[in-house]
């Protein structure tokens, strides 16, 4: 069975974009346009983890604290 979540030596989670479809319940194409959203912006530099040209992870904590930016910005426009 596949491990969903590698935690770092400081405790924070990292996923593979296939468990954010799972998790938050939105589909794959809403999940890699929302990590090239995230990877866009300067703060998030440091929230990926490319292990291999297949293997890629995002920090958990930090794809929630995005989402919670992204939440009504759809007004702001």
């Amino acid at each position: 069975m596949k491990r969903e979540t590698v935690t770092d030596a400081l405790g924070a989670e990292y996923v593979q974009p296939v468990h954010l479809t799972e998790k938050f319940s939105i589909s794959r194409t809403t999940v890699w346009r929302l990590l090239k959203k995230m990877r866009a912006e300067p703060k998030y530099k440091h929230s990926f983890l490319n292990l291999t040209w297949h293997l890629k992870l995002v920090k958990l904590a930090d794809f929630k604290k995005f989402l919670e930016e992204q939440n009504n910005q759809y007004l702001k426009k």
